[in-house]
């Protein structure tokens, strides 16, 4: 049962881990050598990151992003999490929460990008899946 305590709780540790993207963002792109604020740059400091934590990433351009109107974006793939290799099964709120490190980082990388999780292992996917895209603009 997910009650609205826990609930709450989800949202706080995503909350938090943006914050912590958002906050060493910066410092690790600079580490990293990630220029720009490109979809493609988000990609080279998310697969530097994934590098550092010893997984397998890899992007392509979105094959299907002309279709959407999202010239520009990216897929990344993901295909191990070391992290929390032996842990399973995991509760969702530990993907929001470690999810929520890399959308904090694009906040400051480019606010106008938007990560949109596609496959999750957590979910029993074989690979994450995220797609970078600019973020469309809100009509209501």
């Amino acid at each position: 049962i997910f009650t609205a305590a826990a609930a709450g709780d989800v949202h706080l540790g995503r909350s938090a881990a943006q914050l912590i993207g958002m906050q060493y963002h910066a410092q690790l792109a600079e580490l990293l050598a990630v220029k720009g604020d490109t979809p493609e740059a988000f990609a080279q400091f998310m697969a530097g990151m994934a590098a550092g934590q010893g997984d397998a990433l890899s992007w392509e351009p979105d094959p299907n992003a002309g279709q959407h109107g999202d010239e520009g974006a990216v897929l990344i793939h993901q295909h191990s999490w070391r992290l929390m290799r032996g842990l399973a099964p995991l509760h969702t709120a530990v993907f929001e929460a470690w999810n929520g490190l890399w959308e904090g980082a694009l906040m400051v990388h480019n606010r106008f990008l938007v990560l949109e999780p596609l496959a999750r292992m957590d979910l029993g996917d074989d690979r994450f899946t995220w797609r970078v895209r600019r973020r469309k603009v809100q009509t209501f």
